[in-house]
């Protein structure tokens, strides 16, 4: 099954005290559709920045050597980025796998 998405967040860098999550690997898309390949990682100010102009990001998990769709990535109107509907004072995007973090 094709993921249709702009961004496919696969992994997430560890949140700091203030409950934000610093950067993120993605998967970019291929002919508007995710597909296997190298992650690429970006800042959390993109992310949103790409959220914002409209492009869809999701979620994704590999399982059986295939990548899934997960949820969909939202900001809140205080600025955290959640896969829930709820308004919680934190970033949650579910339970990807954490990096450390290589650039600031």
């Amino acid at each position: 099954m094709s993921i249709k998405a702009d961004r496919g967040v696969c992994e997430t860098s560890k949140q700091n005290h203030n409950g934000r999550i610093g950067s993120f690997k993605v998967l970019l898309p291929f002919d508007g559709e995710i597909v296997d390949g190298e992650p690429v990682q970006i800042s959390r100010s993109n992310l949103i920045q790409d959220i914002k102009a409209g492009k869809t990001v999701v979620t994704i998990s590999k399982r059986g050597g295939v990548w899934t769709r997960g949820s969909d990535v939202r900001v809140t109107s205080a600025g955290y980025l959640r896969t829930t509907l709820d308004d919680a004072e934190q970033d949650d995007l579910g339970d990807l796998p954490t990096f450390t973090q290589t650039f600031a």
